[in-house]
């Protein structure tokens, strides 16, 4: 049977405390409130991401995390136990590669049963800024798992592409070539 929704992506932020127009318009979208809110946090980032979890958390709105570039945290020796994670945050959390559209799907289902009133979450949100993070800390301990792992080769040359030198000789040499072949 299918089922019809309105999707409205807002603008990516790391945090509610507006001080960004991204972040405005995220916080006045809040306010209005939704059937359900889908959190995509940075599986490369846990810690940072869980803030903004839990400051969305508090507008007490029906919420599914999807737990995005999971394929590139494992690459980078991070390996986040989900269902750990949804344990802990009291809400469903679905891996997901987006790019490949992995994931996707069991995304949208598990927020459509969650906009009907299914996995209600009675989760405590810590509220005061300090306890945030003593809780996102104490979470990302216990849900995942760092591996030391040595650079690969694209590790490497994604690394010297962000930096002056080498990576504009790089991009010129990129662009040459591209030029050359046209």
């Amino acid at each position: 049977k299918k089922k019809k929704a309105t999707l409205i992506d807002v603008p990516g932020t790391y945090s509610l405390e507006a001080t960004s127009p991204a972040e405005e318009v995220a916080v006045n979208l809040l306010k209005q409130g939704a059937h359900v809110i889908i959190c995509v946090l940075d599986a490369t980032n846990l810690e940072r991401n869980l803030n903004l979890a839990f400051q969305i958390m508090q507008y007490r709105l029906p919420m599914v995390i999807a737990l995005n570039l999971t394929d590139v945290a494992e690459r980078q020796g991070i390996y986040i136990n989900a269902e750990k994670l949804e344990r802990e945050l009291g809400v469903p959390v679905i891996p997901t590669v987006a790019i490949r559209n992995m994931g996707l799907d069991e995304l949208l289902e598990k927020a459509l049963l969650v906009a009907e009133g299914h996995f209600p979450s009675n989760k405590q949100v810590p509220i005061n800024q300090d306890e945030r993070w003593q809780e996102v800390g104490r979470i990302t301990e216990k849900v995942q798992i760092l591996e030391h792992h040595h650079p690969t080769f694209r590790d490497k040359l994604n690394e010297w592409t962000l930096q002056p030198f080498p990576g504009l000789p790089i991009a010129i040499t990129v662009l040459i070539i591209a030029m050359a072949l046209v």
